[in-house]
């Protein structure tokens, strides 16, 4: 390794035994790069300091993510084609199949959703106009700092620091969309977006920071435990120098002095080493004086099985995911139309609720069920040196392993609507235009066709099988790295007990996968 000059900085360097309590805030500023040795290159794998064929951009990528108005760019945008969408949704046409309101939300906002996760973890948060209305109510600010505070500003309650609520609200609204369908319907499709406002600004207006997007979100959990699948992240560069940092304020904030706010999810960004909760929004690279935090990738998989194991209440999530992506469905298109015969003799439309309600409850507790059977299975078969452990140790060692079969499954469903449907969303957006804000089927004489040399069944699914696929192969590796590394990660007792948990589970994940292709092969689009 070549070693630094340290002649070459102007600033203060930081060395290996520095005490950063005793500097001061304008002499940390002073740092233009501290020595490599300390760092290990502090500009490696740093999407700031970005180069192309030798060309650097870091003159303007850097300041561009540390200025105030950079965050308000991204999501003003999003925050008027939302806005189109509702006004779409209580004043469009009532037919969901030309209406920019279900179009827009769940088709191309879902898709787009769905693969941003796959490829570039929360992001989707850092341009999210829901969360940012309840920001801006809390901030009483657009962009800017130092700003009097509209909100009463309180504390969470402890009791309900998790994802509980955030479980509660996902399981309900994905509830509303199977009885209701929230997809066929304008209006609701409206409605969906005006709760979302009111609740994110009516928190933002009460509670401190983003406690809206941390603990009610009801994509919270979803966006930041699938988000583990891919290789984006925001980290420090040096553990060491944030543990000396006596200012903490990427946790604290520095609006006084120009910086950035605290962390909005509650986060101490400089011991951060998950992308579960961090939604990138880029306050501590404006509040961090030591130029310590970096934006940047890693391999994709690595957070689900470099970090401890899940808590409880993440595992839940995963699994209801799998419930209401993968066995819902299947019962709900299969049953439906016998579980309404006990009903019958009730008003329209209470046998179908009733019906639904119930088929979409059993394919959670299906879900349940079978992850528990099989970590009970674990619970026996691996027999453990130090003891029983039970199934609700394995069920959260190895939710990180379900992930990728649950979020491949979600983007194999909406390739199917993206290839049928996609070139609709042309017509949707010229209809609106030119007969807003209604939008009929006859505006202007386009029909809707999609591409005709990818709208074939068999490719369709085809496309879907590989999906699928790539969700198991995910899943088997980070499964072969929980067991390789169990000594570290103290999740077993031997390596006996973490090979045959491994195997078993990942029977699991190979008949989740094999059960999503049978379904997507017929019966889940009979």
């Amino acid at each position: 390794m070549v070693k630094s000059d340290p002649n070459r900085y102007a600033g203060p360097t930081i060395r290996d035994n520095v005490e950063l309590e005793m500097w001061t805030p304008a002499q940390i500023a002073k740092i233009e790069g501290p020595p490599r040795e300390v760092w290990d290159d502090p500009d490696a794998n740093d999407l700031q300091m970005l180069s192309i064929r030798g060309k650097s951009f870091g003159h303007l990528l850097r300041p561009l993510m540390r200025s105030r108005p950079f965050q308000f760019a991204l999501i003003l945008p999003n925050f008027l084609i939302f806005f189109l969408a509702a006004l779409s949704g209580f004043f469009g046409t009532n037919d969901a199949s030309v209406s920019l309101a279900t179009v827009l939300t769940w088709i191309v906002w879902w898709a787009f959703l769905l693969l941003m996760i796959a490829g570039l973890s929360r992001l989707w948060c850092i341009i999210c106009p829901f969360g940012a209305m309840g920001e801006w109510a809390h901030r009483f600010s657009l962009w800017q700092t130092g700003q009097k505070r509209f909100s009463l500003n309180l504390s969470w309650p402890k009791e309900l620091k998790n994802l509980w609520l955030v479980n509660a609200f996902f399981i309900f609204f994905l509830w509303m969309d199977n009885v209701f369908g929230f997809g066929n319907s304008p209006i609701l499709t409206g409605y969906f977006i005006v709760v979302l406002v009111v609740l994110d600004v009516g928190i933002g207006l009460m509670f401190e920071r983003r406690s809206f997007c941390r603990y009610m979100c009801p994509i919270n959990g979803f966006i930041g435990l699938q988000g583990l699948f891919a290789g984006f992240e925001m980290r420090s560069k040096s553990s060491q120098v944030c543990r000396q940092c006596r200012g903490k304020w990427c946790l604290k904030g520095r609006e006084a002095d120009g910086g950035g706010y605290g962390c909005p999810m509650f986060l101490y960004p400089g011991g951060n080493e998950t992308n579960k909760y961090c939604i990138l929004c880029t306050e501590c690279l404006k509040s961090c004086p030591n130029n310590t935090m970096r934006w940047g990738v890693r391999p994709p998989l690595k957070d689900l099985w470099t970090n401890k194991a899940f808590s409880f209440d993440e595992s839940f999530n995963i699994i209801a995911l799998l419930g209401v992506s993968s066995v819902a469905p299947i019962i709900l298109i299969k049953f439906v139309r016998a579980a309404e015969t006990p009903f019958a003799g009730l008003t329209q439309p209470y046998p179908q609720i009733i019906s639904k309600t119930a088929l979409y409850i059993a394919g959670l507790a299906i879900a349940f069920l079978i992850v528990f059977a099989v970590s009970f299975a674990v619970s026996k078969l691996a027999s453990p040196e130090e003891g029983f452990k039970g199934a609700k140790h394995y069920v959260n060692v190895y939710a990180p392993a379900l992930v990728p079969i649950p979020l491949m499954k979600l983007i194999a469903d909406i390739i199917d609507h993206i290839v049928r449907n996609g070139s609709s969303v042309i017509y949707v957006l010229v209809n609106f235009i030119l007969d807003f804000p209604r939008g009929s089927p006859d505006a202007t004489g386009i029909e809707v066709s999609s591409p005709l040399a990818l709208n074939s069944p068999v490719i369709i699914y085809g496309l879907q099988a590989i999906i699928l696929t790539i969700g198991f192969f995910s899943s088997a590796y980070v499964l072969n790295k929980i067991a390789v590394n169990w000594e570290p990660q103290r999740k077993f007792s031997s390596a006996k007990e973490a090979r045959i948990a491994t195997i078993v589970m990942l029977i699991l994940s190979a008949g989740l996968t094999l059960f999503n292709l049978w379904a997507l092969s017929g019966p889940a689009v009979a």
